[in-house]
Protein backbone atom coordinates (compact mmCIF):
# COMPACT_ATOMS: atom_id res chain seq x y z
CA UNK A 1 0.00 0.00 0.00
CA UNK A 2 1.23 3.37 -0.77
CA UNK A 3 1.44 6.26 1.96
CA UNK A 4 0.51 9.58 1.43
CA UNK A 5 1.36 12.01 3.46
CA UNK A 6 -0.99 15.64 4.41
CA UNK A 7 0.92 18.26 5.62
CA UNK A 8 -0.85 20.56 7.92
CA UNK A 9 0.17 24.23 8.42
CA UNK A 10 2.29 24.04 11.40
CA UNK A 11 4.42 21.20 9.59
CA UNK A 12 4.27 23.25 6.48
CA UNK A 13 5.71 26.83 8.21
CA UNK A 14 7.87 25.16 10.67
CA UNK A 15 9.65 22.97 7.69
CA UNK A 16 10.20 25.98 5.54
CA UNK A 17 12.18 27.80 8.47
CA UNK A 18 13.93 24.42 9.98
CA UNK A 19 11.97 24.97 12.94
CA UNK A 20 12.71 22.97 16.03
CA UNK A 21 9.31 22.57 17.16
CA UNK A 22 8.97 20.18 14.10
CA UNK A 23 8.62 16.77 15.04
CA UNK A 24 11.28 14.69 14.24
CA UNK A 25 9.36 12.20 12.46
CA UNK A 26 7.86 14.77 10.59
CA UNK A 27 11.16 16.41 9.62
CA UNK A 28 12.20 13.58 8.32
CA UNK A 29 9.23 12.39 6.05
CA UNK A 30 9.19 15.59 5.16
CA UNK A 31 13.09 15.77 4.21
CA UNK A 32 12.76 12.32 2.22
CA UNK A 33 12.27 13.03 -1.91
CA UNK A 34 10.76 9.79 -1.99
CA UNK A 35 7.92 10.60 -0.05
CA UNK A 36 4.46 11.76 -2.00
CA UNK A 37 3.12 15.02 0.42
CA UNK A 38 0.01 16.51 -0.08
CA UNK A 39 -0.70 20.19 1.03
CA UNK A 40 -4.45 21.13 1.30
CA UNK A 41 -5.87 24.49 0.05
CA UNK A 42 -6.54 25.63 3.77
CA UNK A 43 -3.47 24.98 4.62
CA UNK A 44 -1.55 27.43 1.83
CA UNK A 45 -4.33 29.88 2.79
CA UNK A 46 -3.57 29.84 6.60
CA UNK A 47 0.29 29.68 5.49
CA UNK A 48 0.07 32.98 3.47
CA UNK A 49 -2.23 34.45 6.48
CA UNK A 50 0.69 33.49 8.77
CA UNK A 51 3.81 34.80 6.70
CA UNK A 52 1.38 38.23 5.55
CA UNK A 53 0.94 39.23 9.36
CA UNK A 54 4.72 38.55 10.29
CA UNK A 55 3.81 35.32 12.57
CA UNK A 56 6.62 33.87 10.65
CA UNK A 57 10.47 33.98 9.51
CA UNK A 58 9.04 32.03 6.18
CA UNK A 59 8.57 33.66 2.91
CA UNK A 60 5.70 33.09 0.38
CA UNK A 61 7.94 32.57 -2.13
CA UNK A 62 9.47 29.93 0.11
CA UNK A 63 5.75 28.78 0.55
CA UNK A 64 4.74 28.61 -3.28
CA UNK A 65 8.53 27.14 -4.56
CA UNK A 66 7.53 24.00 -2.05
CA UNK A 67 4.09 23.79 -2.97
CA UNK A 68 4.60 24.21 -6.45
CA UNK A 69 8.04 22.71 -7.49
CA UNK A 70 8.38 20.32 -5.37
CA UNK A 71 8.18 17.35 -7.35
CA UNK A 72 6.73 15.32 -4.52
CA UNK A 73 4.60 17.79 -2.88
CA UNK A 74 1.34 18.41 -4.54
CA UNK A 75 -1.77 20.82 -4.02
CA UNK A 76 -4.94 19.68 -2.91
CA UNK A 77 -7.88 22.08 -4.04
CA UNK A 78 -10.56 22.91 -1.63
CA UNK A 79 -13.54 21.39 -3.57
CA UNK A 80 -17.01 20.48 -3.66
CA UNK A 81 -16.18 16.85 -1.93
CA UNK A 82 -13.73 18.03 0.75
CA UNK A 83 -16.47 20.72 1.84
CA UNK A 84 -19.15 17.90 2.36
CA UNK A 85 -16.86 15.44 4.03
CA UNK A 86 -15.72 18.44 6.37
CA UNK A 87 -19.16 18.76 7.15
CA UNK A 88 -19.68 15.86 8.64
CA UNK A 89 -16.21 15.75 10.80
CA UNK A 90 -18.17 17.44 13.74
CA UNK A 91 -15.37 15.38 16.31
CA UNK A 92 -12.91 17.96 15.22
CA UNK A 93 -14.29 21.54 16.42
CA UNK A 94 -12.13 23.94 14.03
CA UNK A 95 -13.40 24.37 10.69
CA UNK A 96 -9.75 24.24 9.19
CA UNK A 97 -8.69 21.06 10.67
CA UNK A 98 -11.69 19.29 9.75
CA UNK A 99 -10.93 20.63 6.06
CA UNK A 100 -7.15 19.03 6.52
CA UNK A 101 -8.86 15.82 7.51
CA UNK A 102 -11.47 15.77 4.98
CA UNK A 103 -8.42 16.24 2.37
CA UNK A 104 -6.92 13.06 3.36
CA UNK A 105 -9.94 10.71 3.67
CA UNK A 106 -10.79 12.00 0.22
CA UNK A 107 -7.61 11.51 -1.00
CA UNK A 108 -7.41 7.98 1.00
CA UNK A 109 -8.24 4.54 -0.94
CA UNK A 110 -7.57 0.98 -1.23
CA UNK A 111 -4.72 1.58 -2.73
CA UNK A 112 -3.30 4.82 -0.31
CA UNK A 113 -3.16 4.98 2.50
CA UNK A 114 -3.36 9.22 4.06
CA UNK A 115 -1.10 10.38 7.19
CA UNK A 116 -1.63 13.89 8.39
CA UNK A 117 1.69 15.00 9.47
CA UNK A 118 0.58 17.04 12.34
CA UNK A 119 0.54 18.04 16.36
CA UNK A 120 -2.81 18.97 16.57
CA UNK A 121 -4.37 17.10 19.82
CA UNK A 122 -8.13 17.70 17.76
CA UNK A 123 -7.38 16.03 14.88
CA UNK A 124 -4.90 12.95 16.47
CA UNK A 125 -7.55 12.31 19.45
CA UNK A 126 -10.45 12.37 16.40
CA UNK A 127 -8.83 8.53 15.39
CA UNK A 128 -10.27 9.44 11.78
CA UNK A 129 -6.90 9.24 10.26
CA UNK A 130 -3.54 8.03 11.41
CA UNK A 131 -1.17 11.06 12.51
CA UNK A 132 2.57 11.49 12.52
CA UNK A 133 4.72 14.02 14.51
Amino acid sequence: MERLFIADTHAVIWYLTADDRLGQNAKTIMHRSDNQIAVPAIVVAESLYIIEHGKSPATTIQLWDFVLQSSNVSFCPLDVSVLKESETLIIIPEMHDRQIVATALSLQDSNTESIIITKDRNITNSGLIKTVW
